[in-house]
């Protein structure tokens, strides 16, 4: 049995976030995030963005014009779109390469680690990832094992 998926719900929530946006944030998600949406939002999206007169030169335009001069407070802002609509999670910190081995000993009492991963939320940009989880590649992974499988021999 299949249960019936109500995409207005979906959207609205989509809708209400979008609607707050200011017409630089909004290219910054149109160019960035709206891929990241599922078809039938992805055309809701759209609509919204012809109704703001949001045509992709315009995106284009938008987004790469220079806007890191013109903010002067100190709140903290993505540095792609300039944005505050930023989220910050709390994650275990796995990653122990490139700092003292806090997390490895942590585990070993079975207590975590909990560091901060702040994403934006208008353009998706990782502002900073604690574990490094952004941007590994397969090829990285790859490196990784037959390195690991030659230093044991």
């Amino acid at each position: 049995m299949q249960w019936p998926v109500n995409h207005n719900t979906k959207m609205s929530r989509v809708h209400r976030f979008i609607s707050q946006l200011n017409d630089y944030e909004l290219a910054f998600f149109a160019k960035f995030k709206l891929l990241t949406f599922m078809k039938e939002t992805q055309s809701e999206i759209k609509e919204y963005l012809a109704e703001r007169n949001m045509s992709e030169s315009k995106i284009e335009k938008l987004t790469f014009e220079d806007r890191r001069d013109k903010f002067k407070d100190n709140r903290i802002r993505c540095s792609r779109c300039q944005s505050t609509k930023i989220r910050m999670e709390k994650v275990e910190w796995t990653n122990t390469t490139d700092e003292f081995d806090i997390s490895a000993l942590d585990s070993l009492s079975g207590k975590a680690t909990y560091k901060d991963k702040i994403i934006c939320n208008v353009c998706g940009l990782w502002l900073t990832d604690p574990n490094n989880e952004k941007g590994k590649s397969i090829w990285n992974s790859i490196w990784n094992y037959i390195s690991e499988v030659i230093s044991r021999i």
